[in-house]
């Protein structure tokens, strides 16, 4: 029994050295505007502004952080701008002070600047960096702290984990990017991830190199270390109040540094959350094609989980209707594994109707996400898959009888793709006059239009004016609403009847 208590004690003890708290998140989804800010606060964010140069600016757009030196119609002029936000107001139990954080500190972001060799952080040099905590009055030539950095005069570009003593412009390499694949870099996307553990005053970098089209998570995925290193010089006694993006250089218009997908998280600091999932939207509807033709587009759901203790998995029963990705364009399959990075999962899944289904609703069908511990979250997925367009047109199109107000017209119907309707459209002036409709546009009945179930076979059109020559053409259609189809083309079926007189 007392090895038991033992036992225990060392699991609450390990859960909470390691659980995993965020203390700051920002995909940059919120308070966007085209329009460039120059000095303050971004909009209502938590992002404000600092610049030297004319031209210099910063915004949220485009889901992302962007900085750059054309924000205005001034002459461009050499200077530099600071995206930033206040590390006083992170949660707890973080501390801007870094030794004094209970656990391991993770710093996840993404970063890409315009220029294909940035040359560095001299007076009229391009260099991006982000700082991952500052003090006040960081700038290019002043304040100090920790950040990552790209740009330097030579022609191989590595990125670098850098304290800085008088700026941005004074820095020292605690560790630069040496792996495969990962030591030059121009205007790629990247994701990045750098850890401090206070104990020991011990920093990582991991990166990932995400290519030339759009960022990926960085929290997804996998990140290759880049190597370890022990500096303390800023994390004992000082007061590191900002994090942020900085982008500097010359007049070259329309340079442009990016940020996006910011997380902060610390290690330990009391008792250990439970795992949680957690999925948006719950429900994707609209999935449709018209058979044959499948797969439907896809659409996606973004998947997190936080404290997760083993893989995160995501799975649609292989008799269902519906499939799923971890890439947009991607294998689609019945399951899909995600493993934690400190605990968590940050993810899209992408979502499509199978191709070769036969027509019909495919409704209610659930993609379970769950890991152990968590409680299980669902995808609800609903769509349609439609009838081809009729094959074929309606025979022995006749008008069986008539009165001086009325006429009634008979038919037999399409034989091949049966039609769930038809639509049949008259004009007392000819049969030009009649106008063909249009797929995706159902039209309401009225004197001389009339929609009629397949099977019936006979409609009578009423309130007609006595001895006159009336018009029509019948048109078979599959589907409804908006996916209404219309067979218009081949020899359309019409026929000219009069009423009698009086």
């Amino acid at each position: 029994m007392k090895k038991l208590f033992v036992f225990i004690t060392f699991l609450f003890i390990i859960g909470v050295i390691f659980a995993q708290t965020t203390v700051f998140s920002d995909d940059f989804s919120t308070n966007l505007s085209e329009s460039w800010t120059t000095s303050g606060q971004i909009g209502s964010s938590s992002f404000y502004v600092n610049r030297s140069g004319a031209d210099w600016g910063a915004r949220r757009y485009n889901n992302q952080l962007e900085l750059t030196n054309d924000a205005s119609s001034s002459s461009n002029a050499a200077g530099w701008v600071l995206a930033y936000t206040s590390t006083g107001g992170f949660g707890s139990p973080y501390n801007k002070t870094l030794s004094s954080n209970p656990g391991i500190v993770t710093w996840y972001f993404n970063m890409r600047q315009s220029k294909k060799d940035p040359g560095g952080f001299g007076s009229t040099s391009y260099g991006v960096a982000f700082i991952l905590a500052g003090t006040s009055n960081t700038t290019r030539d002043t304040g100090t702290g920790y950040a990552v950095a790209l740009g330097g005069s030579g022609s191989t570009d590595p990125i670098r984990l850098i304290k800085y003593s008088s700026g941005l412009g004074t820095s020292t390499n605690l560790i630069t990017s040496n792996t495969s694949g990962l030591t030059d870099f121009g205007n790629e996307y990247l994701s990045i991830k750098v850890t401090y553990d206070p104990s020991n005053n011990t920093w990582e970098l991991f990166l990932r190199n995400d290519g030339t089209t759009g960022f990926s998570n960085p929290m997804a995925g996998t990140l290759t270390t880049q190597g370890t290193t022990t500096d303390n010089t800023y994390t004992s006694s000082t007061n590191l109040d900002y994090m942020g993006g900085y982008w500097q250089g010359s007049t070259g218009g329309d340079s442009i540094a990016f940020f996006d997908n910011i997380t902060v998280m610390v290690a330990g600091g009391g008792t250990p959350t439970n795992p949680t999932i957690s999925v948006d939207p719950a429900s994707l509807t609209g999935f449709s094609y018209v058979t044959g033709s499948g797969p439907s587009s896809e659409q996606s759901f973004s998947l997190t989980g936080s404290n997760l203790t083993s893989n995160l998995t995501v799975s649609i029963d292989s008799d269902k209707h519906f499939e799923i990705s971890s890439t947009s364009g991607g294998s689609f399959v019945h399951s899909l594994t995600y493993t934690p990075s400190d605990g968590s999962v940050s993810a899209t899944v992408y979502v499509r109707m199978k191709a070769g289904l036969a027509p019909g609703d495919y409704n209610n069908e659930n993609i379970v996400c769950s890991s152990e511990g968590a409680t299980s979250q669902s995808v609800t997925c609903s769509g349609t898959v439609y009838k081809p367009e009729p094959a074929n047109h309606v025979t022995n199109f006749i008008c069986s009888s008539a009165s001086t107000t009325s006429l009634t017209l008979t038919w037999s119907d399409a034989s091949k793709y049966a039609p769930d309707g038809y639509l049949i459209k008259g004009s007392a002036v000819s049969f030009d006059d009649i106008t063909a409709p249009v797929d995706g546009t159902p039209e309401s009945d009225a004197t001389l239009v009339k929609n009629v179930a397949q099977g019936t076979q006979t409609c009578t059109f009423s309130s007609l004016s006595e001895n006159t020559t009336y018009y029509f053409k019948i048109y078979p259609y599959t589907n409804s609403g908006s996916a209404i189809n219309y067979k218009t083309d081949g020899n359309v079926p019409q026929l000219s009847a009069s009423t009698l007189e009086s």
